[in-house]
């Protein structure tokens, strides 16, 4: 449930929180240990970016979509950020190992 909301770009603390019943657990223990929601949703986004990048039947469109963006370009500026280089430079950067 959480994995579709987050792919339509709805992943936010207390929207989880609610869904699962677990708000004040979820905000007392992602405090305790320092985290910061957006953050592990963005590393998480970021993982899953370069899982399915590796497969090449999934487009650049369909991987942004999978990500939760609605628009490939948002999804190009993210990556970039997490990596430095886009999603089709690193696709050919596969490619020739």
């Amino acid at each position: 449930m959480a994995e579709r909301r987050a792919r339509r770009g709805a992943a936010s603390v207390i929207v989880v929180g609610r869904r699962t019943g677990l708000l004040r657990t979820l905000q007392r223990r992602l405090k305790e240990q320092g985290a910061d929601f957006k953050k592990l949703v963005n590393e998480t986004r970021r993982r899953f970016a370069l899982r399915y990048l590796q497969d090449r039947n999934n487009t650049l469109t369909e991987v942004a979509y999978l990500l939760g963006y609605a628009e490939v370009s948002a999804f190009n500026r993210a990556f970039k950020r997490w990596t430095r280089t886009t999603p089709s430079e690193y696709r050919r950067g596969l490619a020739s190992r």
